[in-house]
């Protein structure tokens, strides 16, 4: 199965919890998931209890689990179990209650009916040339049925049809891949490696191994529970998750930025580890015995042919100051395997990709800094977006006076909770930066409490459609406080719902995340769907996409709109012995709201829509025309179409632009007013 482990796209405000069961993967049972789901229920802010509701998502998802792409069943066969009745929903809930879970067994049945009629199909399949590929995926453009979005074939001869051109597809992505590394990937070999990635994903629901040996019952049930509780889980909303373990791997790798081991990314390609990529700084980089394309054959003399990648990683990881031996294959360029022993010591690992990137531009009598900051994070060693924005700050403090600074969230999507009032905090004296509500209606305050500020002087926040979660709350606040001008598209991604998880909890073998709670600004509202609204309008390359929670499956529906304001803080979840200190140290440094005035904002606004309406790039790109760039060729000059990222990255820099425009404005204005 071709994966690797890389960033995965997230929207998260995450504290951290556990649960009293913890079902062990490789031996869950059904017993587990009524279990598993009242603990659940008793922690998700709105759904308490099975109903015909969550039951009908429960089956939905269960089947587009196993058919995402809807390559494998008819639309008879779908809609049978799709379609269903209310009197046989309830008797589902009824089964659910029982602990009888025989219809998603029957499901799991036309499932492997579907994937043996499907490598009956793809036996049939015969591929000439990446040139052929390239030309039938160009001509399938014109066929409707074979749209990615299309609904279930009628047909067996378009399902098949519809099999045939995602796997030219996948075939196509991995020759460019590969030519991207300098690689020449063989056809045959791309055929192999794509079916090898059906077949591991099939084996799950077929219940055999690698080898297509029978799995063990335990197993077999384990494997059975799982996509089970995948489906109950992710029925409750569309932030709700039991994860998979490459998922939960990932997800807590961009969480925590750092693990320890030898610093390989691994990828499975036709049933072989392959490295990857070696991150920089690590063991595996600075040793330079390992290189990408190296297929890993034995850890600690272990042979890894039927482990899964999972499995290698763990191995691979482990304790600094420890050493790993690794037998590997390397192919040479006249084709021949030679094979050779690398030993390597696990380091503690930083991952750099993803956290804070720093700029600035000159202007009179100083900089304007710029700081990106890709999510909320927080690992070992003191490893945290708190401590890196603060590090940025004191950097660009270096360059020269710092005259207005932008805070860039455009694609920050979330992280944890308490390193977005970190970062918040940075900007303003003590107080207030989120009210949470759980599911048992009380409310959480959490507060910045070191009466400090980091930075003072103009303060612009860049955001976009796909600035989400604690991001949002970093955003809400400070625009709340009046301490930022917020520019960028209309509005924010609104995400105001928190997620607890268990995936960086040490010992949890069945990782899950679980929408637990809602947040409110500390001016009392709720960015749920309605985001964060822009005070300067300088639209990004997602203007104008469906983006956003609205548009995402089984959005969340949460009441109440707002709760009181809470500035002036009254320390009503304060403990009464706690209290002496928050009255002597904390309330005597709360921020005060100071806001922009109305003729600045009008001014600032002005400005910005003169220049917004004389570029003209902008303009064409606001209109949905092509950009267009100057390539010399000697002497001569010629005018070529930007490719789509091409123009995504000259719209991304003309937003940033405008963003400093704004920022030099806000400083020229406030010192006149």
């Amino acid at each position: 199965m071709l994966r690797r482990f890389i960033a995965i796209a997230f929207l998260l405000v995450l504290p951290v919890f556990a649960f009293a069961v913890d079902p062990k993967r490789g031996e869950l049972t059904t017993d587990d998931i009524p279990k598993f789901m009242q603990q659940i229920f008793s922690e998700h802010i709105t759904y308490k209890k099975m109903d015909s509701e969550i039951m009908a998502r429960t089956v939905k998802l269960f089947v587009q689990q196993f058919d995402p792409q809807r390559t494998y069943l008819l639309a008879s066969e779908a809609g049978h179990f799709i379609n269903l009745k209310k009197d046989t929903l309830h008797q589902l809930v009824v089964a659910f209650g029982a602990g009888n879970f025989a219809y998603f067994q029957e499901m799991i049945v036309q499932f492997q009916q579907a994937i043996e009629r499907s490598r009956a199909m793809r036996k049939k399949f015969d591929f000439t040339s990446y040139k052929a590929i390239d030309y039938e995926i160009l001509k399938s453009s014109q066929n409707p049925v074979l749209s990615e979005l299309a609904p279930y074939p009628q047909t067996q001869e378009d399902l098949e049809a519809r099999f045939r051109i995602k796997m030219v597809r996948q075939i196509q992505k991995l020759h460019q891949q590969a030519e991207q590394l300098g690689r020449k990937l063989p056809l045959e070999e791309a055929v192999k490696d794509v079916e090898a990635e059906y077949e591991q994903f099939e084996n799950s629901y077929l219940y055999v191994n690698r080898e297509g040996s029978p799995l063990p019952a335990k197993a077999k049930e384990d494997l059975f529970v799982f996509h089970i509780l995948k489906a109950l889980t992710a029925s409750l909303d569309a932030h709700s998750s039991f994860l998979e373990p490459d998922e939960a791997y990932t997800l807590k790798m961009r969480l925590q930025k750092g693990f320890d081991g030898i610093g390989v990314v691994v990828e499975e390609q036709a049933g072989a580890c392959i490295v990857q990529e070696l991150l920089k700084g690590s063991s595996a980089a600075t040793d330079g015995q390992l290189k990408v394309g190296d297929e890993i054959t034995r850890v600690d003399e272990n042979p890894v042919s039927g482990w899964t990648l999972e499995e290698v990683l763990s191995k691979l990881q482990g304790k600094a100051g420890t050493e790993v031996s690794l037998d590997i294959k390397r192919r040479k360029p006249n084709g021949k395997d030679e094979e050779l022993s690398v030993k390597l010591e696990r380091q503690k690992i930083v991952i750099q990709e993803g956290r804070v990137e720093t700029s600035f531009e000159k202007c009179e009598g100083g900089i304007i800094g710029k700081i990106i900051l890709h999510s909320f994070y927080e690992g070992p060693d003191g490893i945290s977006a708190v401590n890196d924005v603060k590090k940025a700050l004191d950097d660009l403090a270096q360059k020269g006076p710092i005259k207005g600074l932008i805070l860039d969230l455009r694609d920050n999507r979330g992280g944890f909770l308490m390193q977005a009032v970190g970062v918040a905090g940075l900007f303003i004296k003590s107080g207030v930066i989120v009210i949470s509500k759980t599911a048992d209606g009380k409310e959480h305050f959490f507060r910045d409490l070191k009466p400090g500020i980091e930075y003072t002087g103009p303060l612009v926040i860049l955001t976009s459609k796909m600035t989400a979660s604690a991001a949002e709350i970093v955003t809400q606040a400070l625009q709340d406080y009046g301490v930022a001008i917020v520019v960028g598209d209309e509005r924010t991604y609104g995400k105001g719902s928190i997620q607890m998880q268990t995936v960086t909890t040490k010992g949890v073998d069945s990782p899950l995340k679980i929408t637990v709670g809602q947040y409110y600004s500390v001016s009392g509202k709720s960015t749920q769907v309605e985001g964060v609204k822009a005070d300067i309008v300088v639209p990004s390359v997602f203007f104008n996409r469906r983006m956003g929670e609205e548009y995402l499956h089984f959005p969340l529906a949460l009441e109440g709109g707002a709760v009181p304001a809470a500035f002036d803080d009254k320390l009503i979840d304060i403990e009464p012995a706690m209290k002496e200190w928050y009255l002597q140290y904390y309330l005597p440094n709360l921020q005060t709201p100071v806001h922009i005035k109305p003729q600045v904002r009008k001014e600032l606004q002005a400005r910005s829509k003169e220049r917004m309406d004389k570029n003209q790039e902008y303009q064409r790109f606001l209109s949905g025309l092509s950009l267009y760039k100057v390539v010399k060729h000697g002497d001569k000059e010629e005018t070529v179409k930007l490719t789509k990222e091409e123009a995504q990255r000259r719209i991304w820099a003309l937003q940033m632009q405008e963003a400093v425009n704004v920022a030099k404005d806000l400083a020229e204005l406030q010192t006149k007013v």
